[in-house]
């Protein structure tokens, strides 16, 4: 942990304080019979009252003639009766400890002798606490005296007389320096200040008193009737508010310490991180809302314990603003954690399938005649100031609060944004858990091709493999890729053999899709050529390839609209990739090669017995064949013919996808022939009723001349 402790000499002075410092020893350093002075500092807690006297206490070392310095914490005594004791012992301390000679010795006897006269003396309620101190008990004393002499020397007048001949023959200034008088009870407040009134407002004696003003005037407001303020004027003549902590200064401290966590925890922030730590500190009110040195190292320590559960996890940037809020506004992150749902869409956060729910967000949106910032910022107990202030912070982290996505511009993307559900439960979190993925195995997944195959099992034996690729695919965006070649040819392994069932989201479009955003993204042209080459060659997997190959036709004005275009002249035109990844030949060669490995792989093992997303292949077949589906038809009415390939085929298809796909692929002339074919399975296969119904009513409207649409 950092400790919350102030600086101890000038070398240490972030703030550049010193020459305050220095102004202020030269007030405190009297001249011989000057009269007593009682100096203020004020300042809120943790703004470094006790460094700035830490910085005093090192200057006054170094003047001349060196000033006897009392250090009283009145905060260390536990009991009334002993604040006044407890002074003058460490007043005679100081007189022992700093000076060797004869007449600081006396002087400390005088001192003590002084102090324990005043030892009984109590503070007397409804006294004027500032006017003549009243001994309350006088029975260990005043018994005692039987002569006129032993009476004299009862009295306080002739023994502070006394006391003030001795410091003066000491011939040195005596600074007293009382800090954190604001950690007082008030009955404690009030009997400090009136000591140093009343009986120890010696010549060349200065004091030097640091505290928050608030919470003085309030005990010195005695009983309802004295007012704090204008009596703390009669007793400190000279106050002087801390020296502002700049904007530039506190950021500056803020930056060097945070870069100390980063050390320390071994985070090793690159690029969009980097990006992204420097936005919130340059472009959010982060700096302004940590007020105080004290905040920062708050804050400091938070992210010494979470930083290191969340590193590489979940975003720095967004882990140091929510810390922020934890330590200044400990109420709006209650809220965070307890209604996520504000923050976060996701089903983990909602129950929007429960009866009520429509119910409930229907009357919350009849509510809502203001935005769901301010609404959130309504329950928070601050000024107007600062709610602007925590905007910036909740925007930054939480975008969709502003009802846009783009709350701040050229905020670069990444995947441990908090905004993103899997990083927002891990800061909830503080960690990964079960229902999370790792970003940095995602990203080693990226780096450390040996470790590949073992990371794929674990998902596709936990039936969870298309999600953790989504996640995968947007880690990716921020990463480097190691043998990007083997990593082509390890998802045209895995997408290898038929499906077992269709299902509404296509793995091998995904996998396909994944590598169109990693060929892109590749520098080496050569590396982009063998990598697309690779896929539109291999017979593994026709639909992954098919997908990759699609995303860039389409970038490139060679598909526009579910149609293939030939003309390249045409395509040219309708380009949207602004960089040259290939050249227009180029994919018109990886489209024609495509389609070799598709008849390929019709004429060896066929297409529906070694591959998924069939139509898919199918469609693609015709569309890219100069949308000519006559191939694909002649393969399908070939195929049909047994009834076993028929039954599978038939199961690609239901109620939802009937229309766009199968019309397509039948030859007009031959689908009173192929209606036969799926008749004769009626008997044995219950899905066959369903098709052959649907296609006797297309023979009968003679509306067999659908042509499929992209799918």
């Amino acid at each position: 942990m950092y400790p919350d402790r102030p600086i101890q000499k000038k070398e240490e002075d972030a703030f550049e304080r010193l020459s305050f410092a220095e102004h202020l020893s030269n007030f405190l350093c009297l001249k011989k019979d000057a009269p007593s002075i009682v100096i203020g500092i004020e300042g809120k807690w943790g703004d470094g009252k006790t460094s700035c006297i830490n910085l005093v206490r090192e200057v006054l070392s170094m003047h001349s003639p060196k000033p006897i310095v009392v250090d009283y914490r009145p905060w260390l005594i536990s009991t009334l009766d002993s604040v006044i004791e407890g002074f003058f012992v460490e007043l005679a301390s100081a007189f022992g400890t700093q000076s060797k000679s004869e007449t600081a010795r006396k002087a400390a006897h005088k001192v003590l002798q002084f102090g324990k006269m005043l030892a009984p003396i109590k503070l007397i309620p409804g006294v004027e606490p500032w006017g003549t101190m009243v001994e309350s008990v006088l029975t260990s004393v005043g018994q005692a005296a039987k002569s006129a002499g032993e009476l004299t020397n009862l009295s306080l007048q002739t023994r502070k007389a006394d006391l003030q001949r001795s410091l003066r023959q000491v011939d040195r200034p005596l600074v007293v320096i009382i800090d954190d008088v604001d950690r007082l009870p008030p009955e404690h407040v009030r009997i400090v200040f009136q000591m140093i009134k009343a009986v120890c407002d010696f010549d060349r004696v200065s004091y030097l008193i640091a505290y928050d003003p608030k919470p003085i005037e309030s005990a010195l407001s005695y009983d309802g009737i004295y007012d704090g303020k204008r009596y703390l004027e009669k007793i400190v003549q000279v106050s002087y508010p801390l020296p502002r902590l700049s904007f530039t200064h506190l950021k500056r401290y803020l930056k060097d310490y945070i870069q100390t966590v980063i050390d320390n925890c071994g985070l090793g922030l690159t690029g969009s991180e980097v990006e992204l730590f420097e936005l919130a500190l340059n472009k959010t009110d982060l700096v302004r809302i940590l007020e105080t040195p004290r905040d920062v190292i708050l804050l400091c320590n938070k992210l010494r314990l979470s930083a290191p559960n969340t590193k590489k996890e979940v975003s720095f940037a967004d882990l140091v603003i929510f810390e922020t809020l934890e330590v200044k506004f400990p109420e709006l992150s209650r809220i965070i954690r307890t209604e996520p749902d504000r923050f976060v869409a996701d089903e983990e956060f909602t129950s929007g399938d429960t009866i009520a729910a429509f119910h409930i967000a229907f009357t919350r949106k009849e509510k809502e005649e203001k935005s769901s910032l301010d609404d959130l910022l309504d329950r928070v107990d601050c000024d107007e100031r600062k709610k602007d202030g925590l905007k910036s912070l909740l925007l930054f982290m939480f975008p969709r609060l502003s009802g846009k996505d783009n709350y701040l511009e050229n905020i670069p993307e990444n995947i441990n944004r908090i905004k993103n559900r899997d990083a927002f439960l891990k800061l909830l979190h503080c960690g990964i858990t079960s229902f999370t993925y790792s970003t940095e195995q995602a990203r080693r997944f990226c780096l450390v091709p040996e470790e590949r195959q073992q990371i794929l099992a674990e998902y596709r034996d936990a039936n969870d493999l298309y999600n953790w690729i989504s996640y995968l695919m947007r880690v990716a965006v921020d990463s480097e890729i190691e043998d990007a070649v083997g990593l082509c040819a390890l998802f045209l392994d895995e997408m290898r053999g038929p499906e077992e069932q269709r299902s509404f989201a296509s793995l091998p479009h995904l996998l396909g899709q994944f590598l169109y955003v990693v060929i892109k993204s590749r520098k080496d042209t050569a590396l982009r050529r063998e990598m697309l080459n690779i896929l539109v060659s291999s017979n593994n997997s026709l639909s992954l390839s098919e997908s990759t190959l699609l995303d860039f036709l389409i970038g490139f004005g060679i598909w526009k609209r579910g149609k293939y275009l030939h003309d390249i002249d045409a395509a040219k035109a309708a380009t949207t990739i602004e960089d040259e990844v290939f050249t227009h030949e180029e994919l018109y060669a990886a489209k024609d090669r495509w389609l070799t490995s598709v008849r390929e792989v019709a004429a060896g093992e066929g297409i529906l017995e070694t591959q998924k997303d069939v139509l898919s292949i199918l469609h693609r077949w015709g569309q890219f064949n100069n949308n000519n589906y006559s191939e694909a038809q002649e393969y399908i009415m070939t195929c049909s013919a047994s009834k076993e390939w028929l039954k599978k085929y038939l199961r690609l298809f239901n109620s939802d996808t009937i229309t766009r796909d199968i019309l397509g692929l039948i030859p007009k002339e031959a689908l009173d022939a192929f209606i036969e074919r799926v008749d004769s399975l009626v008997k044995e296969d219950k899905h066959a009723v369903e098709m052959a119904d649907f296609l006797r009513q297309v023979s009968k409207a003679k509306d067999g001349d659908e042509q499929p649409t992209n799918k």
